[in-house]
């Protein structure tokens, strides 16, 4: 797996890069669907930042720990990670936890198998945070699953179905979708 290890408002020192690489490889060696994962260490005041995002074969995990010392913040990010692949690799991709539904109620199919995205890029101009990414070439069902899987509340994504660019967010009712057409 590809271990990219950054650091915000700190030097990654070597033990700090060979500790995460040693903990990242105890999931390998657990999951063999991960390709590459993005590490990023900050400090903020005395806390200790770790924010871990693992890329798999159509899958993405992200967890975040923070403690006063950066050893127990990556320890607890990487055993975030590793429920949160143990409880998605139990369980079979036909059972969903809610009903999938269109903005006028009718039920959409099952999802399937979606492919790996971009990580986004973030600026902030003018105090406003803007996120860039590559929207994927999805079906709706592709889209609910990586919703599902990435654990998000909304995922964007380029509509294979109809060639435009859709949402689908989680709502009380269950999983919606926002199909915007221009007049």
């Amino acid at each position: 797996m590809q271990i990219t290890v950054s650091g915000k408002n700190i030097d990654v020192s070597d033990a700090l890069r060979k500790q995460v690489e040693k903990k990242l490889s105890k999931l390998t060696a657990r999951y063999d669907t991960l390709v590459s994962a993005n590490v990023t260490l900050s400090v903020e005041r005395r806390n200790q930042i770790v924010q871990i995002t693992v890329f798999g074969k159509g899958t993405e995990y992200r967890a975040e720990s923070d403690s006063e010392d950066m050893y127990r913040s990556i320890s607890e990010a990487v055993d975030k990670l590793d429920k949160q692949l143990s409880k998605s690799s139990e369980r079979p991709l036909a059972i969903r936890k809610k009903d999938v539904v269109s903005n006028d109620g009718e039920r959409l199919p099952a999802p399937v198998e979606a492919p790996v995205a971009e990580a986004p890029k973030a600026s902030e101009p003018n105090g406003v945070k803007v996120v860039s990414f590559t929207a994927e070439a999805l079906t709706v069902a592709e889209a609910v699953k990586a919703l599902e899987e990435k654990g998000h509340t909304f995922y964007t994504f380029f509509n294979t179905e109809n060639e435009r660019i859709n949402v689908v967010y989680m709502a009380e009712r269950g999983i919606c979708l926002i199909d915007p057409k221009l007049p």
